[in-house]
């Protein structure tokens, strides 16, 4: 018995070697090729239910296929320990939920299973225990139905946050507010401070949407047990017309309060937060109470940043929101991959000729390369925890990671960053250039060696992707013939010239050459683009003048 095994990305096989040699490593090459050897090799497929050709070459597998092989490796191993990451990020939905039915029953047969992921929803379906690990520490462990009970628990920890113990006793979970999970804690929070600070009764804080003159939310906290009584939802919203500290006595104004105040004094002070929130602070005093400077200046710093907390917490409520935005539309993708692939299969069986069928297929599988390509730039967004842009070199990354077992890839990108609404395009124009070198060096006779190189023009603004390989280069008459032949190449000359308003050159050199120049500002968002032009257009007005 071996004491780790794993199941990564990584490829762990001799790709020249049969699937037989790769399953039964403990077999010397003349019992693989004996009884024994393919005797053990049919108890393990009966086993797994897992079909494989026991004497077909790795390297002329799909990337399923060697994971089934790993996977029928592992079953003869019976290690202490397996390790499996991102195995659903390149298998169909089918084949990991059977691959896991499997991990589960060597799960069971004794085998400890670490399965590592950036997914929630896998984590919980999966696994019935769960550990935060981030910048390599453990931040928590929690049981799926913890999670699934309270989401905030890991919330701000997925966000970056860091957990520590305070040795503080478990507080119930308090139920979500109207804004998201976090903000009513945090207002909680800064209300018993501002009581503290100030020497209040009594506090309150009220979060208002300003343009429908609604509250959303607030909290109230007092000195001891006694309840707080809160101003009436229109006194609130008629406070949002005043930009400074208001003064309020209740015994004259007790229309303002919910009911009857016990108090003598209460301070009022509005904030706007932005142009969607709004904040009014309600602090209550039942002795007498004079303001001093030093209590105004108090109140100002608190409610700034009870502000900013709020301001955060809906930003992060937003990165969530567009991860799992992301993560859904992959999934989305999946199932349109899956439905075409058993189109795939239910075509005719009938058509005797391989070429025709051939033919047919191709445009199921280029679709299907081009769907997964796209679905592969949402996993890698569903990745990132804050801001709006990636690079292309992990654009290009994602994509060279499908074509690993069809060609030797190559990528050396400089930091280029993109913005999201961009990224699959750019993974649409990557993906061609890689598929199209493919696609026209099949029976080359040598591997194949496809590369992408991605630098930056600084001196003609422009972006450059060249793509090189070693196959049969562009055909001598017709050097552009590959620019306008075929799907794939036509989606490439929509992307790159009328969508990015690029240029597009081949020629032959040791193989195929591409070179793409694509405009920096033409990747940037629509508004910026403007700014960039407006710039451009003031410094052209100035030199002429």
């Amino acid at each position: 018995m071996q004491r780790a095994a794993f199941m990564t990305r990584t490829f762990r096989m001799y790709r020249e070697q049969t699937v037989i040699a790769n399953v039964l490593t403990d077999l010397s090459f003349r019992q693989l090729g004996g009884k024994k050897g393919q005797r053990l090799f049919s108890a393990l497929t009966e086993e797994t239910g897992l079909s494989l050709d026991s004497s077909r070459t790795i390297s002329q597998m799909t990337i399923t296929e060697q994971k089934m092989v790993e996977l029928l490796r592992i079953f003869d191993q019976k290690p202490e320990l397996l390790i499996i990451r991102g195995l659903s990020s390149f298998v169909s939905v089918d084949m990991f939920q059977k691959m896991m039915q499997l991990v589960e029953r060597l799960n069971e047969a004794g085998v400890t299973v670490l399965y590592l992921t950036n997914r929630l929803e896998e984590a919980i379906s999966l696994s019935f225990g769960i550990t935060v690990v981030d910048k390599r520490r453990i931040q928590g462990t929690y049981s799926p139905e913890e999670i699934v009970s309270d989401p905030r628990s890991i919330f701000f920890i997925s966000m970056g946050a860091q957990k520590f113990d305070f040795g503080e006793e478990p507080q119930p979970a308090p139920k979500p507010d109207a804004l998201g999970c976090g903000i009513q804690e945090n207002l909680q929070m800064f209300t018993r401070y501002l009581v503290r600070e100030m020497s209040a009764s009594s506090a309150a804080a009220f979060v208002l949407d300003p343009v429908q003159k609604r509250v959303l939310t607030s909290v109230g906290c007092a000195s001891d047990a006694s309840e707080t009584v809160l101003l009436r939802d229109e006194a609130v919203c008629t406070l949002l017309g005043v930009d400074e500290l208001v003064t309020l006595r209740p015994e004259q104004e007790t229309g303002w309060f919910e009911r009857t105040p016990p108090y003598t004094t209460v301070l009022c002070y509005p904030v706007r937060i932005s142009g969607e929130l709004a904040l009014v602070l309600q602090i209550n005093y039942t002795g007498s109470y004079r303001c001093t400077p030093r209590d105004g200046m108090i109140l100002k710093w608190i409610a700034q940043e009870m502000g900013i907390s709020i301001e955060s917490a809906q930003l992060m409520g937003n990165a969530v929101l567009l991860r799992e935005s992301h993560h859904r539309i992959k999934n989305n993708l999946q199932v349109v991959v899956n439905l075409l692939e058993l189109e795939k299969e239910l075509l005719p069986a009938n058509v005797g000729d391989p070429a025709a069928r051939t033919g047919m297929e191709q445009p199921f599988d280029g679709t299907i390369q081009r769907i997964k390509c796209i679905a592969g730039v949402h996993d890698l967004l569903t990745m990132r925890k804050f801001g709006s842009t990636c690079e292309i070199g992990e654009i290009a990354g994602t994509v060279c990671e499908f074509y690993q077992n069809c060609a030797q890839t190559t990528l050396e990108a400089e930091p280029v960053r993109v913005p999201y609404a961009k990224a699959v395009s750019v993974a649409l124009v990557i993906n061609e250039l890689v598929s199209n070198s493919i696609k026209h060096n099949q029976c080359l006779g040598r591997p194949l060696a496809v590369s992408i190189r991605v630098t930056q023009d600084d001196a003609a603004g422009q972006i450059v992707i060249l793509r090189r390989d070693n196959g049969r280069g562009f055909p001598a008459q017709h050097p552009g013939a590959e620019a306008h032949s075929g799907a794939g190449s036509r989606i490439l000359s929509s992307v790159v010239v009328y969508e990015f308003r690029g240029t597009m050159k081949q020629r032959n050199g040791g193989g195929a050459v591409v070179e793409l120049r694509i405009p920096k500002k033409a990747l940037l968002p629509l508004e910026k683009r403007r700014v960039a032009s407006e710039e451009l257009s003031t410094k052209a007005g100035g030199a002429s003048g």
